[in-house]
Formats: C-alpha cells, sequence, structure tokens
C-alpha cells in the first residue's frame, strides 16, 4: 500500500510537470507565432506605404486629389496627407495591429507648376465691370486641376463676383455672386497642354479700376497659387 501511495504521488508529479512543460511549450508556440504575424505585417505595411506614394505621386501628377483615408490596398490600407506649404507628402500603412509611416519631400506640386502673368490683365465694358488677360501656364510636365478660387480686393465696396471663364470656359455663373474673400467653388479645370491659358473672364458687379486685386488658385493636389496687382486702365498695365 506504501508503495503504491508513492507511485499514485510520483505519477501526479509526473503528469504536473508534463502539464507546466506543455503549457510552457505551448506558450513559446504562441509568442513565436505572434512574432511571425508581426513581422509578416510589418513587411506588409512597408508595401502598403510604398502603394500609397505611387497613388499620391500619380494623383499630383495626374491632376488629381492625392490625400485619402484608409484606402484599401492588398491585405491592408494607406492614408495620405499632404502639407503643401512645406512640400511634404506624409504616408501611412495599416495591415492588422502595425502600422508604418514615411514621408517625402515633393517640389512638383500644382503650386510649383502654375504659372500665373497679370502683366496684361485689363478691365472692359462701359461701367468697367469686367478683368480680362490673366494667363495661365503650366511649367513642368504635370497636369494642374484648379478647384477654387479666391479673390480678394481692396477697397472692398460690396461688390460681387458673377462670372468667371477660363479660355472661354464657363467655371462659375452665379447671380447673388461671391463677395471680396469668398472661396469660390469652380468647375474643376484642368491645364495639361504646353500652352498658355487665359482667363478670359471674371465679371464684377461694379467698377473695379484702381483696386488692389488678390487671387488665390486652390488646386486638387490641396497646393496653391497666389498672384496680386492693381487693376490699373489698359495704358497704365
Amino acid at each position: 500500500m506504501q508503495q503504491r501511495g508513492i507511485s499514485i504521488i510520483g505519477a501526479v508529479f509526473t503528469l504536473l510537470i508534463l502539464a507546466i512543460f506543455g503549457g510552457t511549450l505551448v506558450s513559446l508556440v504562441a509568442v513565436d507565432q505572434e512574432h511571425r504575424r508581426l513581422q509578416i505585417e510589418k513587411g506588409q505595411a512597408f508595401y502598403e506605404v510604398q502603394a500609397g506614394l505611387e497613388y499620391a505621386l500619380y494623383e499630383i501628377k495626374n491632376g488629381g486629389f492625392p490625400v485619402v483615408s484608409n484606402k484599401p490596398f492588398e491585405d491592408g490600407t494607406f492614408t495620405v496627407n499632404v502639407n503643401y506649404p512645406n512640400h511634404l507628402i506624409f504616408v501611412t500603412g495599416y495591415v492588422g495591429d502595425v502600422s508604418k509611416t514615411h514621408q517625402i519631400t515633393y517640389n512638383q506640386m500644382g503650386g510649383d507648376c502654375l504659372g500665373v502673368n497679370n502683366n496684361q490683365a485689363t478691365l472692359v465694358g462701359p461701367n468697367k465691370t469686367d478683368l480680362k488677360a490673366i494667363t495661365l501656364k503650366k511649367n513642368c510636365n504635370n497636369a494642374i486641376t484648379i478647384d477654387k478660387m479666391q479673390l480678394i480686393w481692396a477697397p472692398d465696396n460690396s461688390e460681387k463676383v458673377t462670372k468667371i471663364e477660363i479660355k472661354n470656359v464657363e467655371v462659375y455663373n452665379e447671380i447673388s455672386g461671391s463677395g471680396s474673400g469668398e472661396i469660390i467653388d469652380i468647375a474643376d479645370y484642368m491645364l495639361d497642354g504646353g500652352s498658355a491659358e487665359q482667363i478670359s473672364l471674371i465679371q464684377f458687379t461694379s467698377n473695379m479700376l484702381n483696386k488692389d486685386l488678390t487671387i488665390v488658385f486652390y488646386l486638387s493636389d490641396t497646393s496653391y497659387k497666389t498672384t496680386q496687382f492693381k487693376i490699373l486702365p489698359p495704358n497704365q498695365n
């Protein structure tokens, strides 16, 4: 009986050791699998970042909109943000619990490539309300899409902008008009050729002669271009 009791205790002790060993082994295997999973996801997140960079550069070069949030790609997603004043493109790739972020500097966004010449700008019409002959030119190979415009003038006597045409294409027409400083959501206009194109008409509600005018062109890639000049009589421009 004493030997049998010792045998039972030994067996229980052995089973306990085996159970501890088995639990430790399972834990080690689980940790190893988790480590492998994270390594795989880190590699996949890297490719998400590369895909996001390619996407952003493609959109910028083709006059598109590069900023996206959680865009699906393969086994994960990527997010793109742009800081134009600093010419930075930020891309974050996400796969499972892992994320990777990378940034690049890019100096050929729309605001860098758009040239604006206001030397020939002139007011026409009996009431000097129609501004014409502001020239736009693309100075790099990228397409440029003008998405919005903002016109700021001084002195401001409550004039309104009622119509805008680029190369005789109407991109804005609103009877109630937009006041100084308001951002105007025009019909998207793409410059994708090499030749210069004119803003053929900016129509105001009253005489704009001798006003200081600032025009901001907001482009689809989140960049912008600003031009400033005084609206003078034709013989003084």
